[in-house]
C-alpha cells in the first residue's frame, strides 16, 4: 500500500518542488515557503518509511504526523504570501 501511494505521490511531489522553485525565483516569495513545505513533507514519508520508533505510544506514523504537520504549515504560511488576483 505504501508503494503504490508514493508511485503517485512523489512524482507529482517532485514536479510542484520544481515548479514552486521557478516560480520563486521569478520573485513570488510564498513560493519559497511551499517548496520548503513540500522537502519536509518528503522527509515526513521518509519518516513513515524508515519505521522509527521513539516510544510504544509514539511510532512512526505518529511522528509522521507531527513531521507532516510541519510541512503543512510552512505550505499555508508560503500561500498566505500569494496575492489575490
Amino acid at each position: 500500500a505504501f508503494r503504490s501511494a508514493v508511485s503517485f505521490y512523489l512524482p507529482l511531489v517532485l514536479l510542484s518542488l520544481i515548479l514552486f522553485l521557478i516560480v520563486f525565483y521569478n520573485g513570488r516569495t510564498g513560493a519559497l515557503l511551499i517548496a520548503i513545505g513540500l522537502i519536509v513533507s518528503l522527509a515526513a514519508a521518509g519518516v513513515q518509511r524508515s519505521g522509527l520508533t521513539l516510544h510504544q505510544h509514539f511510532n512512526h506514523n505518529d511522528l509522521y504526523h507531527v513531521v507532516q504537520m510541519l510541512g503543512m504549515v510552512l505550505m499555508f504560511t508560503g500561500g498566505l504570501e500569494i496575492p489575490p488576483q
